[in-house]
């Protein structure tokens, strides 16, 4: 496609993000609450035999162009390269196990292998690394008895269009 400028499509890269996060083996929502799978308290919060299953839920944040390509890309092609944004959330009956939680997953995430991705009329892109960007602070939910625990970090996936 020789003329035709580069444009991401942020629908595909999601659902990669998704997949990899199902690697982790706990239930994931995309944008939402996790569909088809149990998650959170089973049965009467507090009462036996309820348990709680945590689960994780990924939002697409801002995308935009790799900023050093901005000032040294190419004029052909300015959109080659983009950095985008995902906030995760993680959730689990106490602190220690939203830690646990969020820290395999970012383990997972930051170590991912590049990856191809065939993006139908948009063009081959490749998942270059995935950086944490940002760890969060955890928050405690008053909605059921007991409480669970809420964190989320965010996540910059860089891809780069592949000829």
């Amino acid at each position: 496609m020789t003329g035709v400028r580069s444009s991401p499509s942020r629908a595909h890269v999601t659902a990669w993000m998704v997949s990899e996060l199902e690697e982790t083996g706990h239930p994931v929502g995309d944008g939402n609450v996790p569909e088809n799978l149990p998650f959170g308290w089973q049965g009467q919060p507090n009462a036996a035999p309820s348990f709680f299953i945590p689960w994780l839920s990924t939002m697409p944040g801002t995308a935009r162009i790799n900023p050093s390509q901005a000032t040294i890309g190419s004029f052909a092609d300015a959109g080659s390269e983009w950095v985008m944004s995902y906030s995760v959330s993680f959730n689990a009956v106490n602190r220690e196990e939203v830690e646990w939680i969020a820290d395999s997953t970012r383990k997972h995430l930051v170590n991912v292998e590049r990856t191809d991705l065939d993006c139908g009329d948009y063009g081959h892109w490749k998942v270059q690394q995935v950086r944490s960007v940002s760890i969060g602070g955890i928050n405690r939910v008053r909605q059921t008895d007991p409480d669970y625990y809420l964190q989320t970090d965010n996540f910059d996936v860089w891809i780069s269009k592949e000829n």
